[in-house]
């Protein structure tokens, strides 16, 4: 009797369990299609302005995301209209975010990657926006709006180094739009006639610091660094090759750049230099095979009347690597 009366209130709960999440997510997709029926009432344009409607339209989407927070893992067009809703508040950082998480559960969403685009633009991240203008085209290659932008930033933007101070850093997306330069613009050009030459950009770090002599990282590189493993796990297709550099000063006496591991010379110093950069990422979950160290020592100065400015560390996508 007891065993019988046991199974029975294991299925009850059970079934109380299945009841409450059934009716939690008739609860979200109601609230979603109300939010939906109040956004369609107007053309984007006019929506853009009705700020009153625009809260309302919020209010219905994020009461759907607090019930069931997976929702856009079953219906990634609610966090592409949420993106739109967030953009046309002026709240770019939070539109960014809904139109990257809708992306990753659908990559297909063409609305979201040409929203994403304007986002970027307007950020001047014109890489990454050029990226997302084509992955729209690439969906839609009727997609004429996506079409004329991407055209004219492939037009009148070309790749060019980039430079972080020490007292500076990096976003993830700020790397990105650097690094991926020059191979979003390659795959432009199978869209677009660019017959100038296109620039191999790489990003020189005065931020990432070592002890004079030595080939230990200094903590105060750790925020740079972080930014850097992050951009590599976002981007799973994208490699690094990591160059070390030095200045002119010669070395000598032998010294111990790593526990147990001593250097002569400023070629051996710049390669451990890059290893200790490249083991730091790979510590933090970035596999060894995704990254190439390099040292040049003296031989590629960055400018020959500053002497602290070739002690850096230059990165640079290993696709491209020359």
């Amino acid at each position: 009797m007891k065993k019988q009366l046991c199974i029975i209130f294991i299925f009850c709960v059970w079934a109380s369990i299945a009841y409450s999440s059934d009716s939690h997510m008739i609860s979200c997709e109601s609230l979603v299609k109300k939010g939906l029926a109040l956004q369609t009432q107007k053309n984007s344009n006019e929506l853009s302005k009705d700020f009153k409607l625009l809260q309302q339209v919020e209010n219905y989407y994020q009461k759907a995301l607090r019930i069931c927070p997976d929702i856009c893992l079953k219906q990634p067009e609610l966090c592409s209209n949420m993106g739109i809703i967030y953009q046309y508040q002026g709240k770019t950082d939070l539109a960014e975010s809904m139109f990257k998480k809708a992306l990753s559960y659908d990559p297909k969403i063409e609305s979201a990657c040409i929203h994403l685009a304007q986002i970027y633009e307007q950020k001047q991240l014109y890489v990454l926006a050029l990226k997302y203008y084509l992955n729209a085209i690439e969906l839609n290659p009727l997609n004429h709006d996506a079409f004329k932008q991407a055209k004219t930033i492939a037009t009148n933007y070309n790749c060019k180094g980039t430079t972080v101070k020490d007292n500076d850093i990096l976003s993830d997306t700020q790397l990105y739009n650097s690094m991926a330069c020059t191979r979003i613009f390659n795959r432009a050009k199978k869209h677009f006639s660019i017959t100038r030459s296109i620039y191999v950009a790489p990003v020189n770090f005065w931020n990432i610091f070592f002890d004079l002599g030595s080939a230990t990282l200094k903590t105060k590189s750790f925020p740079q660094l972080n930014y850097i493993v992050k951009m590599m796990k976002d981007n799973g297709k994208f490699n690094l090759t990591i160059n070390g550099h030095t200045d002119d000063l010669p070395v000598n006496r032998r010294l111990e750049v790593l526990d147990n591991t001593f250097c002569h010379d400023n070629q051996c110093l710049s390669e451990y230099r890059a290893i200790s950069v490249k083991k730091y990422l790979n510590q933090r979950g970035i596999k060894g095979e995704r990254m190439k160290t390099k040292g040049f020592a003296d031989a590629r100065p960055y400018n020959i009347n500053e002497r602290a400015l070739n002690r850096r560390v230059e990165i640079v996508d290993m696709d491209f690597a020359q």
